[in-house]
């Protein structure tokens, strides 16, 4: 009828009009590249643990206020591959590192960053150094 909607009453329900296939084809040739460069899960885990740890390293040589800013976890606290921060006003600077095309994420007081499997060492090393920009920019020199 003209006034009801009719769907497959089986699995291809969900295959209808909004669903959109593409992000499965995405995933699997993300699947087939992280295959071909033997980006297997155990060798993410170890990357993903020394880009964390040399963001924890390179926070720390830049001597932040820790009024200001600082790490909210440490190496034997989970993190899923991101580095937290705590800052009273961290959705401000994830703002303004936004402004300076640096993404990161911001949840209350906590700011995190999560390296890929494509960040090199100089770009940890200059995303330390942002943050400390923005950070100054936040409160004022």
């Amino acid at each position: 009828t003209p006034d009801h909607v009719a769907f497959d009453p089986g699995d291809q329900r969900f295959a209808s009009a909004t669903y959109d296939p593409v992000s499965l084809y995405r995933a699997s040739g993300t699947v087939a590249f992280f295959d071909r460069q033997g980006l297997s899960p155990d060798r993410l885990h170890a990357q993903y643990q020394a880009q964390t740890a040399r963001l924890r390293s390179l926070f720390a040589q830049q001597d932040p206020d820790p009024d200001r800013i600082r790490l909210a976890t440490d190496a034997a606290t989970p993190h899923g591959g991101f580095v937290a921060f705590r800052s009273d006003r961290a959705r401000e600077i994830c703002a303004e590192l936004r402004r300076r095309g640096v993404f990161t994420d911001a949840r209350g007081s906590i700011l995190r960053a999560g390296p890929a499997a494509y960040t090199s060492s100089a770009m940890c090393r200059d995303f330390t150094v942002v943050l400390m920009e923005a950070v100054e920019s936040v409160y004022g020199a």
